[in-house]
This record gives structure tokens, C-alpha cells and sequence, in this order.
């Protein structure tokens, strides 16, 4: 696994298996800090987070737009839902 730069982007991965049953085809998201979108896919590979299926990518992201509890985990349909975007993390 190619070590992570300081500036490097966020990618939202999204995972999904298209032949499962409808309302069971999403399998998860997760977010990963990486140079590009093929590496962040690698990383979650690396870090035995991708669970398969299909993937779809959103980013590059700011780094430090999502907090790092939410990175490099698989995370359910509530938890990437409930990610706070950036206006809710900052404090007047």
C-alpha cells in the first residue's frame, strides 16, 4: 500500500452488487485518503475493507472535509448518511 501524503485527497467509494435482490445491492461505503481514485480502490483493498461488487467514486474531496472517524472502515447506509459535512464539524 502506497503511503498516504498529507495532501492527499478523499475519495467516497461506493459499493454495490447488482445482482442481488433489489433493496440488498448496496454494500457499503468507504472513505479512504489516496493520490487517486485507483489508488484509494487498492487502499480499501489493503486495509480489507472493500467487500466486492461494483464501485463508484466521488472526489477528490478536501482532506480534511470528513473526520478521520469516518475513514477507512466499511460504513452501512445509516452511518454514511449520518457523516456531518464540513459546516457541521466547524465552531463559531
Amino acid at each position: 500500500m502506497s503511503p498516504i501524503k498529507p495532501d492527499d485527497p478523499l475519495w467516497w467509494l461506493s459499493f454495490c452488487d447488482p445482482d442481488a435482490p433489489e433493496g440488498s445491492q448496496f454494500l457499503g461505503v468507504v472513505i479512504t485518503q489516496a493520490a487517486d481514485f485507483i489508488a484509494a480502490v487498492s487502499r480499501s483493498h489493503a486495509l480489507g475493507v472493500n467487500p466486492g461488487g461494483e464501485v463508484q467514486g466521488a472526489g477528490p474531496l478536501p482532506a480534511d472535509s470528513i473526520s478521520p472517524e469516518w475513514r477507512d472502515r466499511l460504513l452501512t447506509k445509516a452511518e454514511a448518511e449520518a457523516i456531518p459535512g464540513p459546516e457541521a464539524e466547524t465552531t463559531p
